[in-house]
């Protein structure tokens, strides 16, 4: 039988068993301490016996409840045993993979330098960890974490693997949305401004001998009329037909578009037919459009250039596109310009505030935070402040973030400034808190730019730090 017993130290369940013949010293004191110490030996094996099954029980339990995939497999990969969050994630049930291999499991997303790589490493480290893309039962692929560790025996020889995975296919969906946030117009589905950036460079890299690339940014004449007067939603329309059309003309081609009534064309050619490809492209894009049962004939203006012959490097020819453009406007509506060396030494609006903005980083002193109340719409108790930007322009006077936060996306200094309210936003909650006044929430407007800047979340944890 079974009792309950402690002997100074923590409560343990012994065997007790009757052997009256297994032992015989004269004297009962004797008999009973030589009875005592048989017993005692089958108590503590039993115990053992018990701990054993015990731990098991709970390993087991474990491995039950946990959200993670575990897989137990030989030195030949091949199953042993699964947990239920194994047939949750990938619709095989215990008895279907015991005995069979784990490449029943495998995608077709990795060639075989990847499996050479993942083998060599876990048989040399006796650990791998890291994104694996695998197939369910009924045929669809996923991504999973994986974590793998080998087990060995006393010689140091592996015995079995056990195997972790989750299914990350949420969180991959999120950074597809993310990026597709940073990476595309939310209107047409083309590339944006930052996209067009990377493609642009991109093709620069890849341009072979007597190849070039041809560049056009052009802008919608009188988008604003149409806005006014059939509204903002066919106008919408107007643009996302536009779209359509220039991808379907430029079908190879990269088409982006920068924002508002701006698109940007790039072509790699092997021909010197430049104004006549422009000519060709207005004449196409000018054709009449049939919005809301009218039909609309649009204008454009249009700023153009061309690699390597005005440029190697695309912020430069961003700029110099940029610079067509305006002094193409300038000429009135309708017309086409490219790109000289003269127009560079042109006054442009436009990048005089820019380098007014980069003076006012530097400063600090035209840079102001506006802070607006944020009340719960049912009771108007006070939830929060809204940290608003604004740029008092020493001769400009007060500038508009519609008309700087735009250029400062486009010239790179989106960064730096979104760094500038972050400071300034921690700052002023921590001089609120000091000065006696309750804690509160303040939020701050993040560009999508400064998601894709990899060091965001580092530089608001450092932020909050330093003013705790």
């Amino acid at each position: 039988m079974w009792l309950p017993v402690s002997l100074n130290r923590p409560l343990v369940w012994v065997a007790l068993m009757a052997l009256p013949a297994c032992v015989w010293i004269p004297g009962a004191a004797l008999r009973m301490v030589a009875a005592s110490f048989v017993t005692l030996g089958l108590w503590d094996a039993w115990n053992q016996v018990r701990q054993q099954r015990l731990r098991l029980r709970l390993s087991q339990d474990a491995l039950g409840l946990s959200g993670d995939a575990v897989v137990i497999s030989d030195v030949q990969n091949r199953v042993l045993a699964v947990n239920p969050a194994f047939t949750e994630i990938t619709g095989y049930e215990s008895q279907e993979m015991i005995g069979r291999k784990l490449d029943t499991l495998a995608a077709q997303r990795h060639d075989k330098a990847f499996y050479e790589n993942f083998w060599s490493t876990l048989k040399a480290t006796g650990r791998w960890e890291g994104e694996m893309w695998n197939r369910r039962k009924h045929g669809d692929e996923y991504p999973e974490w994986l974590k793998v560790r080998a087990v060995t025996d006393k010689r140091g020889k592996i015995t079995h693997f056990i195997s972790w995975f989750s299914d990350i296919s949420a969180q991959k969906a999120r950074e597809n949305d993310l990026r597709r946030i940073g990476y595309e117009d939310p209107l047409t589905g083309l590339p944006n401004r930052r996209r067009l950036h990377d493609l642009m460079a991109s093709r620069l890299r890849h341009l072979r001998a007597g190849e070039s690339l041809d560049m056009a940014l052009i802008d919608i004449d009188g988008l604003k009329s149409v806005n006014d007067s059939l509204g903002v939603e066919q106008g919408d329309r107007l643009l996302a037909r536009f779209a359509q059309r220039l991808t379907s003309y430029m079908a190879g081609s990269v088409v982006g578009r920068l924002g508002g009534d701006e698109f940007m064309v790039i072509r790699t050619t092997t021909f010197d037919d430049h104004d006549k490809w422009l000519g060709n492209l207005r004449d196409h894009m000018c054709r009449p459009f049939e919005i809301n049962e009218q039909s609309l004939r649009l204008g454009l203006t249009i700023g153009s250039c061309r690699a390597p012959e005005d440029g190697q490097d695309s912020s430069v020819l961003f700029q110099r596109l940029e610079s067509a453009l305006y002094s193409a406007k300038r000429l009135g509506r309708n017309h086409s310009l490219r790109f000289c060396p003269a127009l560079d030494k042109q006054d442009n609006p436009q990048l005089a505030l820019v380098s007014d903005l980069r003076a006012a980083l530097i400063s600090g002193d035209q840079l102001e935070l506006h802070y607006q109340t944020q009340h719960h719409p049912g009771s108007g108790e006070l939830v929060g402040m809204e940290a608003l930007l604004r740029w008092r322009h020493p001769k400009g006077g007060m500038i508009s973030p519609g008309e700087f936060i735009p250029l400062a996306e486009r010239h790179g200094l989106m960064a730096e400034l979104g760094s500038w309210v972050i400071e300034k936003a921690c700052a002023q909650q921590a001089h609120w808190q000091n000065s006696g006044m309750p804690k509160t929430t303040v939020w701050v407007n993040i560009s999508a730019l400064q998601l894709f800047q990899g060091d965001l979340e580092t530089q608001l944890a450092t932020c909050l730090e330093r003013y705790q």
